[in-house]
């Protein structure tokens, strides 16, 4: 099975893509009609498999790139650059059997304080028996160079499937480590995790990697929604009962990508669903976003009614799978200058189809969802997004090996 379907419980992309030929590929939801695409950057570099995009903080100088075989390089923010540095090789100690495989390295981020302490934290799945670990490394070279040697274990966390595995990590802007880890795999929330509390399973997590509590290797923030509970550390699939501390938000299938405003601080998930609906969330502090009672604003199972809602939040945003949802790649607000028309917004593409949508809140402050670009290409499969320095928003192909940047208008010369 394909990392794509994998991650969405198999979409049969030959039916979306008649579909969305039938919508065409003009602007969506008849509102503003803004369009937008993705145009190749950086043409003279490929990449093998890279699932992470990011900078180091306060510099627009270089871009790292996490590949999912388990390195990580950098080449120079030149739209010239034709080569890269390998900064880090962990290729030995992460799970990688076959492509498109959704097990391997899976995130990277820096530690807001980088410049001085020189300290990376990712996200990968070991080989058999599978964990989800987050792992901190280090640098003494300003980030040419991390040591292998120097992997400080955080966080392990026993995967019963393949798949939903999650992966991304990010620091939020109160200095805290995010994480979201998906409900442990196969279809249906088949291990019953999404709303079981004492499993960091179908959850979104947040540390303080900076601190230790006891013989874990973090802090809990005293303000996290369980923070007076032991951490679950790498007891996670145990027999325990209590609420994990490290939760703040629960009732998730596979939170593959996500990322902060920066100008508000907003956490925005998209969270890959099962059937009918992907969708985006807006999370909250011990939010419960209703996986597997739930998918989108709608009773799960498919079809089934009278499902439980009371303390749940409905997503801000669905995407149907006859739209091209199959594996909801959430991005960043757009903060930059190059496409004025979508500032404000939220970027979402998808993993299967490659459609381009943002969500935003209009002058009543409802959140309206917008296709900007319905043209489905399913030989690019764009799996995550990088935001530059001066607010500009990147994405990189999984299968292409390419980077790709955000612009307004369809596309054209030198796009998908």
């Amino acid at each position: 099975m394909s990392f794509i379907s994998r991650l969405s419980s198999g979409l049969l992309a030959g039916v979306a893509a008649a579909v969305l030929q039938a919508c065409g590929s003009s602007a969506a939801d008849g509102r503003s009609g803004v369009t937008g695409s993705f145009e190749r950057a950086y043409p003279k570099l490929t990449f093998d498999q890279p699932l992470a995009l990011v900078r180091r903080p306060g510099d627009g100088t270089r871009w790292y790139v996490g590949e999912k075989t388990g390195r990580i390089r950098w080449f120079d923010n030149s739209p010239d650059a034709s080569t890269s540095t390998l900064a880090l090789d962990i290729a030995s100690r992460v799970a990688n059997p076959e492509k498109f495989d959704e097990r391997g390295f899976l995130g990277m981020a820096f530690h807001p304080k980088f410049a001085e302490n020189g300290k990376v934290y990712v996200n990968y799945v070991t080989p058999r028996p599978d964990r989800s670990r987050i792992s901190e490394f280090t640098s003494t070279d300003g980030g040419d160079s991390f040591d292998p040697e120097s992997e400080r274990i955080l966080i392990e966390v026993h995967q019963p499937a393949s798949n939903h595995n999650g992966g991304h990590v990010a620091f939020g802007p109160d200095g805290y480590l995010y994480s979201g880890f998906g409900d442990g795999g196969a279809a249906d929330d088949y291990y019953q995790n999404g709303q079981r509390m004492s499993t960091l399973l179908g959850k979104m997590i947040r540390i303080d990697p900076d601190a230790r509590a006891g013989k874990a290797a973090y802090g809990i923030p005293a303000d996290n929604p369980h923070a007076d509970n032991p951490p679950c550390s790498r007891l996670t699939n145990s027999n325990r009962s209590a609420t994990c501390p490290e939760i703040w938000a629960t009732g998730m299938r596979n939170p593959w990508r996500w990322n902060f405003d920066r100008e508000t601080g907003d956490l925005w998930v998209g969270d890959v669903m099962q059937d009918n609906y992907e969708e985006i969330n807006l999370i909250a502090k011990g939010g419960n976003y209703g996986w597997p009672i739930r998918q989108g604003k709608h009773c799960f199972p498919t079809g089934s009614t009278g499902c439980r809602t009371s303390g749940m939040t409905d997503p801000v945003a669905e995407l149907l799978r006859d739209e091209g949802g199959a594996s909801i790649i959430a991005g960043y607000v757009y903060r930059g200058s190059r496409a004025p028309g979508l500032r404000g917004r939220l970027i979402f593409t998808d993993a299967g189809s490659g459609i381009i949508g943002s969500v935003h809140r209009d002058a009543q402050g409802n959140f309206v969802r917008e296709l900007l670009n319905t043209k489905a290409d399913y030989a690019v499969s764009y799996v995550s997004f990088g935001e530059a320095a001066d607010g500009e928003m990147y994405v990189v192909s999984l299968r292409n090996g390419t980077i790709h940047k955000l612009v307004l208008g369809p596309a054209g010369k030198g796009g998908n």
